[in-house]
């Protein structure tokens, strides 16, 4: 493990220029040895040797000052043959260029502030890549400190593939979006990322390619890494580097826009050197009100030539009958049609009709209003009607279908005749399935037919996490970490200080963002919990009848019955009792009910499976060193798949009972790790329900989703970023997610994974996903008790 740099951040922070707003460039034309803060450095700022090639990729380039050339105004790296081979690493076969924004310590082995670091904010490259066998050119980030699983890769080209490079992230849940392009990337082209408050976007000459959750290990001071490897383990597949190799990569200009989050220090960038900016789309978003904002689109964008001087987003003649019809673009006013409904976008890019969220109006980029119509463009997020156009009225979002509708504006519009739907995208307080046939908006979540209807009409798939009841403070810190959310199960430990005046604050913060709170009797040390009876059972009724009056105005919040009890002895009975007295307060929301297999709900409505999955249910590991847990995914699947179908053979008054999997993790026993933590997460993901991971809590160091600190994990960070990748999915991978598809059918858990990695050889690797909390956190409010969760 590198060694950290104490106080680094609070240094950078301290030093950073105090009002940056504006695009300034980076200084190309100084370039030194170990670097320093008005000077490049050559090769990579860790490790000696290791610092002149990447040994643990097999590189077979050394990079040397001689490679790096500024002549001119650009910054030239070029790989030639080794004429002059010494000991290693200078033995290899080519030498190369690369250089870094950091300087090197001699002493620590380490990065140190050098010429440019920056946090947040909009990064830019314009870069001329050379294409071969074996070549490598990549642009990258890096953390100055040297800690923390964040690798940012804006550009990666192993390919020999003129039309092709790959956008990277290593931590968090991941990267490897390949890219084609249309402009060859031997010409000039400007590659870019942004880093926003949540999620980390994409750019190649200004239009967005990939954007994916920003792991927590990226909320620090970054410098950047430009260099023309040659040779490898990844590029190998691609060819092997001709003996006579001489490629250059030229780099006309490096910019960074801090945009609202940002900041930059270092003496290689001033903020008089403002570079040539260009109007881009913005970063599109997610569908939810409490996305981030986007920030500054990258800077410096050449003209494409294929449709010179095309950079504002502008709407197709099939959508927009007149060409002088007002736009507006996310955050910088409304339209009013010809009912005069009020529409507006929000800078997440997520459409509102008179002050109400749109259903599947999420990554809009322009909106335009012709003869009273409202037509919008979609951002490019989904893969039939990318960059399409949709109209906007009545409540929905409706592809037009294509070709041209173009009349005189003084003529009645004719609106497009809609194609059959694609699935819509997420609103705030929906899932992005096709509605249940028959389904309607009620304004209320419903059950019909094993599935949960949502207040739109649209089906329900939760994308949630369990909270401890003493962590309900942590509201805005959850909806900020956990973008695209919409479902918290709220496990009480102590109902006689849980009452409805200590939820209605965050229940009140979490339903109007349009997440389900299901609150949740979780007693009992694991599982087998007896029922109860007598003067226990009234004593809990009376707390459900409590909290379902106060909140039985509220379809949002939603309830629990006892956490994992015991079958057989009356469980039927202590379930039905809740329902009952549920229902008797008034309220009419949705009970989640566990192991109902024994329990009569025949007679009941608004009734949902609350589904376990752990390792230790997926069968006997072939290994018998590691008894039970078996790793096999197949084996993981199946006993899923087994496990659903046995819950949902229950018939409720609206049909088979849906089903939540309600509570699901990395660890059984709340200590260590299941040998199959992995293909446990890729079943529950890929199941085609809902989900809901344990457990967030600020103070339980055991806990898979935060540390004794309350922040993410390593498999907090995954989490949150497979909620984000739901929550942004496009139609064809909602179709497949729904309960209605094939779980074989679903690509969601494998869409994060990266394919290669240019990191650094001696930073520190992702941590493990740490195991299951063991004992719920010290309760703010109520006495501590001593808690198993299996």
């Amino acid at each position: 493990m590198r060694p950290a740099l104490v106080g680094l951040a609070s240094l950078f922070l301290a030093s950073a220029a105090s009002a940056q707003a504006q695009t300034v460039n980076v200084n190309l034309g100084s370039v030194s040895q170990n670097g320093s803060d008005n000077s490049l450095m050559v090769g990579f700022p860790w490790g000696s040797g290791s610092n002149l090639t990447l040994p643990d990729n097999m590189e077979q380039e050394v990079y040397q000052i001689s490679n790096v050339s500024t002549a001119g105004g650009d910054l030239t790296l070029t790989a030639a043959p080794n004429t002059n081979p010494g000991a290693w690493p200078t033995n290899l076969p080519f030498t190369s260029g690369a250089v870094s924004t950091a300087a090197f310590n001699a002493n620590t082995q380490e990065p140190m502030p050098g010429g440019f670091s920056f946090t947040g904010g909009t990064i830019s490259v314009t870069a001329a890549l050379p294409v071969g066998p074996g070549l490598w050119p990549a642009i990258w980030a890096e953390p100055v400190s040297g800690q923390g699983a964040c690798e940012i890769d804006i550009m990666e080209a192993p390919f020999d593939n003129p039309n092709q490079y790959q956008a990277s992230l290593h931590g968090g849940v991941g990267l490897g979006q390949v890219v084609g392009t249309t402009s060859p990337l031997t010409a000039m082209n400007t590659y870019s990322v942004n880093i926003g408050d949540t999620m980390l976007t994409y750019f190649f000459n200004g239009q967005q390619v990939a954007q994916v959750a920003k792991p927590a290990a990226c909320n620090q001071p970054m410098y950047l890494l430009m260099n023309l490897a040659v040779g490898g383990t990844w590029p190998d597949q691609y060819g092997t580097p001709a003996a006579n190799t001489n490629a250059q990569m030229v780099i006309s200009n490096v910019s960074y826009t801090p945009g609202t989050n940002g900041s930059y220090t270092g003496g290689l960038v001033s903020p008089t050197t403002t570079a040539p900016a260009a109007t881009v789309p913005s970063p599109a978003s997610s569908a939810s009100p409490a996305a981030e904002a986007p920030e500054a689109a990258p800077a410096a964008i050449p003209t494409d030539k294929q449709n010179p001087g095309v950079l504002a987003p502008t709407l197709p003649a099939s959508c927009a009958p007149d060409a002088t019809a007002p736009m507006i673009t996310p955050g910088d006013g409304s339209l009013t049609d010809a009912q005069g409904n009020v529409w507006d976008i929000s800078v997440s890019g997520s459409i509102q009709e008179n002050g109400q969220w749109v259903s599947g109006g999420g990554g809009t980029s322009a909106l335009q209003i012709s003869n009273g119509i409202v037509y919008g463009r979609d951002a490019g997020q989904s893969p039939v009607n990318a960059g399409g156009c949709f109209t906007l009225n009545g409540q929905n979002w409706t592809p037009s279908t294509p070709g041209p509708v173009a009349q005189p504006a003084s003529a009645p519009a004719t609106p497009a005749t809609p194609a059959t739907p694609a699935t819509p995208a997420a609103s705030p307080a929906t899932s992005q399935c096709t509605p249940t046939p028959g389904g309607a908006a009620t304004g209320n979540f419903t059950t019909q037919n094993g599935q949960i209807i949502a207040p739109d009409g649209s089906v329900f798939i939760a994308k949630g996490i369990n909270l401890y009841d003493a962590d309900i403070g942590a509201a805005s810190q959850i909806l900020a970490d956990f973008p695209g959310i919409n479902f918290i199960r709220l496990a009480s430990y102590t109902p006689s200080t849980d009452t409805a005046d200590y939820f209605s604050g965050f229940i009140s913060q979490m339903t109007s963002k349009g997440v389900v709170v299901e609150i949740e009797h979780h007693i009992g040390a694991g599982g087998g919990v007896p029922a109860l009876t007598g003067s226990d059972l009234a004593a809990e009724n009376a707390w459900f009848g409590s909290l379902a009056s106060a909140f039985k105005s509220n379809s949002y919040v939603w309830f629990g019955t006892i956490n994992e009890p015991a079958s057989g002895g009356g469980l039927g009975a202590e379930q039905a009792s809740n329902i009952q007295t549920i229902r008797g307060a008034g309220n009419n929301g949705i009970i989640m009910i566990s192991a109902p297999v024994e329990a009569d709900v025949s007679g009941a409505s608004n009734v949902v499976v609350d589904q376990h999955f752990y390792g230790w249910e997926a069968g006997a590991n072939p290994d018998p060193s590691v008894p039970g847990y078996n790793p096999d995914q197949a084996v993981v699947t199946a006993a899923l798949t087994n496990s659903i179908s046995q819950d949902q053979q229950l018939t409720t008054a609206t049909g088979k009972i849906p089903l939540i999997i309600g509570e699901t993790g990395p660890s059984t026993d709340g200590q260590n790790l299941d040998a199959n933590a992995q293909q446990v997460l890729t079943a529950d993901q890929s199941s085609g329900y809902g989900n809901a991971y344990w457990n967030w809590a600020s103070g339980a160091p055991q806990d898979n989703l935060t540390d004794g600190a309350g922040n993410l994990t390593s498999y907090g960070q995954d989490v949150a970023g497979y909620i984000g990748l739901i929550a942004n999915a496009p139609a064809s991978v909602w179709a497949a997610v729904c309960p209605t598809a094939s779980a074989a059918s679903v690509t969601v858990a494998q869409a994060g994974s990266p394919a290669a990695t240019t990191t650094d050889p001696t930073s520190t690797p992702a941590q493990t996903a740490p195991p299951d909390a063991v004992t719920s956190a010290a309760q703010a409010n109520q006495a501590a008790q001593a808690q198993v969760d299996t």
